[in-house]
């Protein structure tokens, strides 16, 4: 799977760096919370538990599923700031553009063993979340992460009789994870160069004067 990273400094100004963006964050947050969770659990043996051949399988799996559900999150907390800074970005072609770095960066791997007729339920899931959120105006980073986070809870590899009243617990972790990016985004994005870069013409933002 793709390793855990750190929060990146580089510019998010075009299409290309705005895919980079989408794939890092939603490696970070669902292998973060995942991880940690596990870790949490097992206590003092979680060494012992992350040598276990039938545990790592499982956790190969949440880590894939939360990396696909979160990345729905991530894409749409930046369609909201890309919304917000560009009111004119609405309809179809920003959440068809996005929807399509998602399809792209899911794509892009080789298909995990659990998933062989790969991520179609994932890219259907996302072109819904998106054509719902452009039907309101765009949410806050806070208000994001309830789907995300029960995707991730039911394939956590711990038995569930132990995770308990624990959905809580993740649903904050990730939402909290979707607020630390959505501030790198806000400093790190020019979103009038990536509507520019990844739109087509007659869709891009006006001219500012």
């Amino acid at each position: 799977m793709i390793s855990l990273l750190r929060r990146s400094k580089v510019s998010v100004d075009s299409a290309a760096t705005l895919e980079t963006f989408l794939d890092q964050r939603s490696a970070f947050i669902a292998q973060k919370c995942a991880v940690e969770y596990c870790r949490a659990k097992a206590g003092l043996f979680w060494s012992s538990l992350f040598r276990e051949e039938p545990f790592l399988a499982g956790l190969a799996v949440c880590q894939w599923e939360a990396y696909a559900a979160v990345m729905i999150d991530v894409a749409v907390l930046v369609d909201a700031k890309l919304r917000i800074a560009d009111p004119g970005a609405t309809g179809t072609a920003l959440a068809g553009a996005l929807t399509a770095q998602v399809n792209r960066r899911l794509s892009a791997y080789p298909r995990p063993k659990h998933r062989p007729d790969g991520w179609d339920d994932v890219i259907e899931e996302t072109e819904r979340r998106l054509a719902q959120a452009h039907l309101s105006e765009p949410k806050q980073a806070r208000e994001i992460g309830k789907q995300s986070a029960k995707r991730v809870f039911a394939v956590l590899p711990i038995h569930q009789n132990m995770r308990g009243h624990d959905y809580e617990m993740v649903q904050n972790n990730i939402r909290f994870n979707l607020v630390r990016t959505a501030e790198d985004f806000e400093r790190t994005a020019d979103p009038v160069a990536i509507l520019k870069d990844m739109l087509p013409p007659d869709d891009q933002p006006a001219p500012r004067g």
